[in-house]
């Protein structure tokens, strides 16, 4: 058996005996507990300074998240923005179309009232000629009697 291996039975015999342990053991666990309270120590700043890269990893994200947050709700204001301009097109566009149907409407409404016009004109020459055919010679009659 290797010394090491013999001295840690050894000493673990007499431990659980209750036998008193010697100034030289006790030393030795004295600085093998300060030694490994150093590892652990050490380990400790070690993952904390982890942690702390972590942390602000985390508010990173955190702050590209909520930018990528607010270009999205632009992103989306916009396009619900232009498919209501799209909508406002499309009824701008029918609103001219019925304009011009009415325009239309007016036009062949404004020829035929120039054609009634005309035949009212003409009719009223023909009336008046038969007015002046009836009333002169009811007038030559009127003055001879």
């Amino acid at each position: 058996m290797d010394p090491e291996t013999d001295e840690y039975i050894r000493e673990s015999i007499e431990n659980l005996l209750g036998l008193p342990i010697a100034d030289k053991n006790l030393r030795l666990k004295v600085l093998t507990s300060e030694d490994a309270r150093r590892r652990l120590q050490d380990q400790i700043f070690v993952l904390e300074e982890r942690l702390k890269e972590a942390e602000k990893c985390v508010e990173q994200y955190k702050a590209e998240a909520t930018m990528n947050a607010q270009g999205l709700r632009r992103c989306i204001e916009e396009k619900e923005m232009v498919n209501h301009c799209a909508k406002l097109e499309k009824e701008c566009s029918l609103y001219e179309r019925d304009l011009e149907r009415a325009m239309e409407s007016c036009d062949e409404l404004a020829k035929e009232n120039d054609k009634l016009q005309f035949r009212l004109q003409d009719n009223s020459y023909g009336i008046f000629s038969l007015l002046n055919l009836v009333v002169f010679p009811l007038d030559a009659y009127k003055r001879r009697l």
